[in-house]
Order: structure tokens, then sequence, then C-alpha cells
């Protein structure tokens, strides 16, 4: 029997449920409705909040007490504390019933943060080993060529849906008067997040505008293009 601020479904059932948190096996979704609930078996003399030996979790190796998962406050995330004598295995890992053993559970959302900043890195080291290719002394490069070169180089390499989107756009090209329709404009964000590897610049002559990148250590926003 499930507590009432609990809501367990088989897999292939769709339905809306409020929850905080979302814990799901190959049979089974639960949506935790409450800070805290305790994994267990349910007997006659104790009832879990969920019962994992109902999901083929294999009964005889799941205590009635096996773990507790819980919000902890204090570090903004849910953990998990094992409590069942026979420890419990996550992600590959096993861990033995240790008293006041957090073990913190990733999100999503944290893990796809971290994959955008590694891949972002990656995007990063190869932009200043292709800006120093392109440039010498106190000279800049433009946008626009910058962009071209990084379509011959790199197009292949970085068709990543995370990253994609500082890659020129398809029918997007050539210099605009338009700010917001810079084919470029999405890798002027990231290198702007970069201030301490990159400088970036714009000139406007009549009604053009044109925008520059350089390198930190090769340049300065007193020597223009």
């Amino acid at each position: 029997m499930l507590s009432p601020n609990s809501t367990a479904t088989s897999i292939g059932q769709v339905q809306k449920v409020p929850g905080f948190a979302k814990l799901q096996g190959e049979n089974f979704v639960y949506f935790m409705q409450t800070y805290s609930i305790m994994l267990g078996r349910t007997s006659r003399s104790y009832t879990a909040d969920f019962d994992l030996s109902k999901y083929e979790c294999g009964s005889q190796c799941v205590s009635r007490c096996h773990a507790c998962i819980f919000y902890d406050f204090e570090l903004r995330h849910f953990a998990i504390e094992v409590l069942g004598r026979n420890g419990c295995t996550i992600r590959g890992v096993s861990y033995l019933p240790v008293s006041k053993l957090h073990i913190q559970i990733a999100d999503k959302d944290t893990d796809n943060q971290q994959i955008l900043l590694e891949e972002e890195k990656d995007v990063t080291t190869c932009l200043t080993t292709l800006i120093s290719e392109l440039s010498g002394p106190k000279e800049w490069v433009p946008m626009e060529r910058l962009l071209s070169e990084i379509s011959k180089r790199f197009g292949k390499k970085w068709l990543r849906d995370r990253v994609s989107k500082y890659l020129p756009q398809k029918g997007m090209s050539g210099s605009s008067t338009k700010v917001d329709h810079r084919p470029w404009c999405s890798l002027w964000e990231l290198l702007r997040k970069h201030p301490e590897h990159f400088v970036m610049t714009t000139l406007t002559r009549g009604e053009e505008t044109s925008d520059y990148v350089g390198l930190v250590h090769l340049v300065s926003v007193e020597n223009e293009p």
C-alpha cells in the first residue's frame, strides 16, 4: 500500500501527476509528492511508501526499510540514505548500509548542463586556435571570415544538438545592418561569455556595421581594426 501522498504507475500509462521528483524503473514510474519517502518491502507489520518487491526487484533482497529518498534543504538536491542490510546498487555501483550516507541523485538538468559546459569548452578551445591562425599581433578577425572558416574546418565535428546553435545557420550569410539578423549572433554571445580569451568590437561606417574578434593577448580595445 502506498502512502496517501504518493503515486505509482506502470510504464505505458499516460497521466499528469504533480510531484517533487520522479523515480523511474524498468516497469514503473513513481512520483514523489512529499519531501521524503521510504523504499522497502511491505509486510504485515510495516507499510513502505514504495514497495520495491512488487516490481520484480528481488523481494528477498529488499529490506522492509531499504532506503530513504529525501530532499536535502541545506544542499538543495534530492539524496538517498542506504538503510537495508543488503545495501543497494545505484547506476551499477554497490553501496553498503552506512548510517547517514547520503548519495546525491543527479537530475537530468544537471547532467545536461555539465555536458553543455564540456562541449562549450571544446568549442572555445577550437576558436582560440583558429583565431590565432587567422591573425597576428594587433590584428582583428572579421566575424564573417571567422564564421566561414568555422564552416570549413569544424562544421562536421560540431554537429551536436546543444552546440549547433553556435554554428552558421543555413540561409544566413554575409553582413547585415540588423544586429538580430547577424548569422554569427549566437557565436557572438558565446565569445562574450569568455572575456579571458576573446575581445570583441563593432565598427559602424555609414550604414554598414561590422563585427570583429581578437585574442586578449594579441589585441586591445585601443587598437581598432
